[in-house]
């Protein structure tokens, strides 16, 4: 953890000793009362934690702000409910690089027992977001939606998504790297991308009527959230964002 993060009512109430932020504080940051480290509460902002005492009741600590979030990139990622494994690497990373939301749905090749997943209960995936948020010594996390087809997933995108791109492997027009990259601060960019066994030819149809176009990322077949991954990072690196 580059920063230990909270939720807002965990902020003013002591930590308990066997969660996992706190074995990280005694065991690897490994300070004790009159010490401080770095901590954030979620989609709120950043500072510094001073620890006041250690004892039964847990970490008693006091928080103070010292920044805001670092603005969300103006990023809507689009892609399949994929295995869990692969599900939680697309979370972390999303909140790594810091999007503002992740819309996850059940395209026609998925395998649609993924989306009865433990990690979709109770807001699970939450735990992914937050880790990856605090791998960029971050406090923001991404907006997460679920959706049963991906007709609904793309009905729910907000008019704002103007520039719309989808990366495919067998249609693709030109490399992603090509696109004419808006000015982020007066576009949002949406990207897609294909579970597991790509796009199918009815979905490629739909992206196209949703006003997408279709880039590569190079002649290799990549795993989903690799394919994620480095697509976000070209957005990024193209628009300044990274």
């Amino acid at each position: 953890m580059n920063i230990i993060l909270f939720t807002p009512e965990e902020i003013n109430i002591p930590l308990p000793l066997n969660d996992a932020r706190a074995l990280h504080i005694k065991n690897i940051l490994k300070l004790s009362p009159g010490g401080s480290f770095d901590a954030g509460v979620i989609n709120t902002g950043t500072g510094k934690a001073l620890i006041n005492s250690i004892d039964t009741r847990g970490i008693i600590f006091t928080f103070t702000y010292t920044a805001e979030n670092i603005k969300r990139n103006p990023v809507l990622l689009v892609t399949a409910v994929t295995r869990p494994p692969e599900a939680k690497k697309i979370l972390k990373n999303s909140a790594t690089i810091g999007i503002s939301e992740l819309f996850l749905a059940v395209l026609e090749k998925s395998e649609k027992s993924y989306m009865d997943s433990s990690l979709w209960k109770n807001e699970n995936y939450k735990n992914y977001l937050i880790e990856g948020a605090s791998q960029a010594f971050a406090a923001d996390i991404p907006e997460v939606r679920l959706f049963q087809s991906f007709s609904e997933c793309l009905n729910n995108i907000p008019d704002k998504y103007t520039v719309r791109a989808a990366l495919d492997n067998y249609e693709a027009e030109e490399p992603l790297g090509a696109m004419q990259y808006p000015e982020p601060d007066k576009n949002s960019i949406v990207l897609a991308v294909g579970g597991e066994r790509g796009w199918s030819s009815k979905e490629r149809r739909m992206l196209y009527e949703y006003g997408f176009k279709l880039y590569s990322i190079g002649e290799r077949v990549l795993k989903t959230e690799t394919a994620c991954a480095a697509g976000l990072a070209i957005i990024l690196s193209k628009t300044g964002l990274m």
